[in-house]
């Protein structure tokens, strides 16, 4: 039963009344597991080799290869188009990266020695170039791309075996993509539209849908197992919705930069603004289920903006002007962090714009009160 489907608002005071009772309690605990950082100057995003532990990174220049055993840096290797998106096959045998100022991917097949194709494909010339990309589980990527300007581009899908790309769709430049964790979907959130569509692809049957227009700018977007729920981060927190785009509630406080569901539970991650740890929250609305800590003299930051307003008075013959500074906080997907849970869901990647943290996810905890906080007894009619 998944609690707070049925009750949004119990499910949302019972996170906020848990927060301050259950960090206490982690805190000693967490202190002594704050997982291990590679420092990867620029890092935008990060896809893991499970079968043997390694880690590629993406910077505007290079990928990066990094053995999680050995705890270091085995490989770089320079491509061409400011790379930004990866993402990697399920069965580990390719990687797929995109470059945001080129209209290529790179196709990689992983092994001692990294095969690197490069698959060139027709686009406008103002689609400019790759933003966002996922594989299904059909081997076959899905990218978004970006424009030169503001607009619609096209949702293309790069088939490996026919060694072709086809259109597949049409979506506003900037768009987010998050396959879910058996990556049977792709969620794809439009970031350039105030109607803020949320669409989603069926990679088996071929085929894309709208989900919902969820009236707003998105820059991230996760998507939980079958598609049945999606996390929206936004300024004010991190929105849930279900399947057919129905809001379920709001995980509230600061703003969140990215999101990503554990693949083989009901928990959600999330990376916040101004903040030095990723939270895991139940889903089933009972508790924060964990913290994970970056270093403590780090805290992620979105893109702060300042600009100074002037107000004009009319005061007699003559007007006064005062001015006072405006600060806002704004986000956009790759700029300043990312987050990746590893296929089995027993690693979880924060990526920010120094490097890559990597966390042993850990059992998760209930609060020492589980039993649902309402006086609503939740019957499933049969």
């Amino acid at each position: 039963m998944i609690f707070f489907v049925r009750c949004p608002l119990v499910w949302q005071i019972c996170l906020l009344s848990l927060l301050s009772s259950a960090s206490g309690a982690r805190g000693e605990e967490n202190a002594k597991d704050e997982g291990v950082f590679f420092a990867v100057e620029g890092a935008k995003d990060c896809a893991l080799d499970e079968s043997k532990q390694r880690l590629y990174v993406t910077t505007p220049t290079k990928l990066v290869v990094l053995d999680l055993k050995k705890k270091e840096p085995i490989d770089s290797v320079e491509l061409l188009g400011t790379l930004q998106a990866c993402d990697i096959a399920p069965d580990f045998s390719y990687l797929a990266v995109g470059p945001v100022k080129a209209q290529h991917l790179y196709w990689i097949k992983l092994g001692d020695e990294l095969d690197i194709s490069q698959i060139q494909f027709k686009a406008p010339a103002i689609e400019s170039g790759v933003w966002a990309l996922c594989v299904g589980s059909d081997k076959t990527v899905l990218f978004t791309m970006t424009f030169n300007g503001s607009g619609g581009v096209s949702l293309r899908r790069f088939k490996p075996e026919s060694e072709s790309v086809e259109v597949v769709g049409r979506v506003q430049m900037d768009a987010a993509i998050s396959p879910s964790p058996d990556r049977q979907f792709a969620a794809i959130a439009e970031g350039n539209i105030s109607s803020g569509p949320l669409q989603l692809y069926d990679f088996k049957e071929q085929k894309l849908k709208l989900v919902a227009n969820l009236d707003r700018f998105h820059y991230e977007i996760a998507c939980s197992p079958g598609a049945r729920y999606f996390a929206s981060p936004t300024p004010a927190g991190c929105d849930l919705f279900n399947e057919i785009g129905g809001r379920l509630g709001n995980l509230e406080g600061k703003a969140v930069i990215a999101a990503a569901f554990h693949p083989k539970s009901d928990s959600l991650f999330v990376m916040r603004h101004d903040e030095s740890k990723i939270q895991e929250y139940d889903v089933q609305g009972t508790a924060i289920a964990n913290d994970y800590l970056l270093d403590g003299a780090l805290k992620i930051k979105g893109q702060v903006n300042d600009r100074v307003v002037a107000n004009v008075q009319s005061v007699g013959p003559q007007s006064s002007v005062t001015f006072r500074r405006m600060t806002n906080v704004n986000f956009k997907g790759f700029q300043s962090g990312r987050l990746k849970v590893s296929e089995s869901g027993e690693q979880l990647m924060a990526v920010v714009p120094t490097g890559v943290y990597v966390f042993k996810t850990k059992p998760r905890t209930t609060s020492t009160d589980a039993a649902p906080k309402s006086r609503i007894k939740v019957i499933n009619a049969r």
